[in-house]
């Protein structure tokens, strides 16, 4: 049987974990949003590669809270998704 105060204490690491990757990934979409404004608006391609790094991020940490939240399929996709972004953007660094 499981102690009823470590049942709480593993739900609470738990909601702050996710919240706290909640953050991170609003944070990550706000810099992909802000570079590829950027991009539109003046025609400036050479800082795709940043976005494409935070969009991999961003997919990283989505993937963590599905995977958080049991559901296993989608959190593999996002997974896989963020690890061939991020393959993408450090190729075409070292290139």
């Amino acid at each position: 049987m499981k102690n009823c105060e470590s049942c709480k204490l593993e739900w609470f690491y738990r909601d702050e974990v996710w919240g706290l990757l909640k953050v991170m990934q609003i944070a990550c979409a706000i810099i992909v949003l802000c570079f590829s404004i950027y991009g539109l608006t003046t025609n400036n391609s050479n800082n795709h590669v940043y976005m494409f790094f935070f969009l991999g991020m961003m997919f990283l940490l989505w993937g963590g809270s599905e995977y958080m939240n049991r559901r296993k399929p989608i959190a593999i996709m996002l997974f896989l998704t963020s690890i061939f972004i991020l393959f993408a953007t450090v190729s075409t660094i070292l290139v």
